[in-house]
């Protein structure tokens, strides 16, 4: 379940992805897609960077882009096909 998931995983942010799933952060396992039922991992394609940055939070833009924070950098990602 969602708790197990969450004490397993720092999970940092959780928003929605589309309108019938949220895409949820997790340091230093990456990013999954919870349909709400399951949970998928989501490659970004720039996991390992991201991971190395140590992103602490991220929003999703009214663009439809994400911003991801982190102690170094601000990241501006677009979003991407599952």
């Amino acid at each position: 379940g969602g708790k197990e998931f969450a004490a397993v995983k720092k999970v940092f942010m959780i928003v929605p992805y589309d309108s019938k799933r949220l895409l949820i952060g997790t340091r230093p396992h990456g990013f999954f897609i919870h349909d709400g039922k399951t949970m998928v991992p989501f490659s970004t394609g720039a996991d390992d960077y991201l991971n190395e940055k140590q992103v602490y939070h991220g929003i999703r833009l009214s663009s439809g882009d994400f911003a991801l924070v982190s102690a170094e950098v601000l990241l501006l990602w677009p979003p991407m096909d599952v």
